[in-house]
């Protein structure tokens, strides 16, 4: 009973029967029922493939299980580019004796750690940001449904990641495409086109990113706690 509701009522909030707006009907998503590497990325996948129907299932429950959900995504997020550039580089030094493995290991480690704690404060800021979205609107969307929609979304990072290297190429084929033609005015923006293709490919992560949470936050605006 929901304030003197039968199951077979509708929640005065949500509009759906009280049977599917009770927390047991939130079964939870691949992350929170599975853990470990399968289960993220089982949570990675049912977050971008069936967005809609995997917030219906999220369950508002530890705030633990979401902060490590969050912290894992955004480190293998930061470790894709960073991994990729380090080699890169690596390769690219050009004798045998300036390869210093300790030093590349550091500056690999740096990059990693620097865009992590990026992606981690854009969800922080963005987990604010709903929740005053909600006050604004006449939502409830408290801090513990704040934090689960934004650890769900933030699997638009990791497209944003992977995204970063084919704007790269792109990029690179403008960059070469200028140099054998007369751009006039337009040189410094074609030879900057790898970097600007590189941040346009993280940009499309970050716009899934806020797409992702925009969907959260309409499923789950009213959504209840797990029972303890």
């Amino acid at each position: 009973m929901i304030d003197g509701i039968g199951v077979r009522g509708a929640c005065p909030e949500c509009g759906l029967a009280v049977a599917e707006s009770l927390p047991e009907a939130r079964t939870g998503v691949s992350w929170q029922n599975h853990g470990g590497p399968i289960g993220w990325v089982l949570g990675v996948l049912e977050a971008l493939a069936k967005p809609a129907r995997s917030y219906s299932l999220l369950r508002i429950d530890r705030e633990r299980d979401a902060l490590w959900h969050v912290l894992a995504t955004c480190i293998i997020a930061a470790a894709i580019p960073s991994m990729v550039w380090s080699l890169e580089l690596w390769e690219g030094l050009r004798q045998p004796e300036d390869r210093n493995l300790l030093t590349h290991a550091v500056r690999t480690l740096m990059m990693v750690a620097a865009g992590t704690g990026v992606l981690f404060t854009l969800t922080r800021i963005e987990q604010r940001g709903i929740r005053l979205w909600g006050r604004v609107n006449g939502r409830r969307i408290d801090k513990p449904i704040a934090h689960r929609v934004c650890a769900h979304a933030s699997a638009g990072w990791v497209i944003g990641a992977l995204l970063i290297f084919p704007g790269a190429a792109l990029g690179e084929q403008v960059e070469d495409w200028g140099f054998s033609n007369s751009v006039g005015a337009f040189r410094p923006i074609v030879n900057a086109a790898p970097v600007v293709g590189s941040v346009l490919g993280f940009g499309i992560g970050l716009l899934w990113f806020e797409v992702l949470v925009y969907i959260g936050a309409k499923r789950c605006r009213f959504a209840n706690a797990a029972r303890r």
